[in-house]
């Protein structure tokens, strides 16, 4: 049976959160995975002008795995053993709470990358030489994520990045953010061990909005960009990451949290 998901005009990575949620529902009232996904309500963001149907397969590939005897759970919660996280968001969890033993076949099956996205990432690795065993990701979610949750500094992020670079003086830091004086200032504190995606990203000025709408005529072309950037942050060593969606999905692609200092509710969890 297929899975038409709900209507979700956000973010990309939140929009795929709320299929995971979808997928979850599914399970719960059909015992069973669903065999397709119907997105056709999802990615509005990010559909080019005009566009109407599903684009869900532009990113990710459509599942042939018609066995898929896994055992599953039921509930969202069930997912997640964070007794802490009182917003009950999977976002906002302790990433090393994750059951990724239970939701590894649901990111197997349905999330899979497609055969542009995984292009993207051949390039991205040989254009930038990335070394993966060398390399720590400063990710900085910025701008309007601040009306969610509670930013850490700059500075918070690169004593833990300083650390680092002491115990490994080879490493090298891949700096990612929306938010410009983030990519400057690790790029200055850092100036001969950084290197960030110059033309495969969009970045703003701090403020109360996100890239998506300020170019929203790029979405599409820049979305895709941004899941196979997000592929390549979640095979580095380390990730210094705040919480929230797009962090969230580095987990699941990355199918733990280890090598992994993650800001949530103004205290670091470092499991690097």
């Amino acid at each position: 049976m297929t899975l038409n998901t709900n209507i979700h005009d956000s973010g990309f990575f939140s929009t795929c959160t709320v299929i995971i949620y979808n997928i979850i529902e599914y399970i719960e009232k059909f015992k069973k995975y669903p065999l397709k996904i119907n997105g056709q309500n999802s990615f509005s963001w990010y559909k080019k002008y005009g566009e109407t149907g599903s684009i869900f397969n532009d990113y990710f590939l459509e599942n042939t795995d018609l066995s898929m005897n896994y055992d599953f759970l039921t509930d969202i919660k069930d997912y997640f053993t964070d007794e802490s996280n009182e917003s009950n968001e999977i976002q906002f969890c302790n990433f090393s709470k994750l059951r990724y033993d239970m939701i590894s076949p649901i990111i197997k099956n349905y999330f899979s990358p497609s055969k542009d996205i995984l292009e993207r990432v051949h390039l991205l690795e040989s254009k930038y030489s990335i070394d993966y065993e060398n390399t720590c990701v400063l990710f900085y979610r910025g701008n309007d994520k601040a009306t969610e949750m509670t930013l850490c500094s700059y500075e918070d992020m690169y004593k833990i990045a300083y650390k680092v670079q002491q115990e490994n003086p080879f490493i090298k830091f891949l700096i990612q953010s929306d938010e410009t004086e983030f990519i400057d200032y690790m790029s200055d504190k850092f100036r001969h061990s950084s290197f960030y995606f110059k033309n495969e990203i969009r970045h703003i000025k701090r403020s109360n909005t996100t890239v998506d709408r300020v170019y929203h005529n790029l979405n599409n072309e820049f979305s895709k960009n941004f899941l196979a950037i997000t592929l390549c942050m979640s095979k580095c060593r380390n990730i210094i990451c705040e919480s929230g969606n797009c962090s969230l999905w580095i987990m699941l692609f990355r199918n733990n949290s280890n090598g992994v200092c993650q800001f949530l509710n103004g205290k670091w969890f470092n499991n690097i």
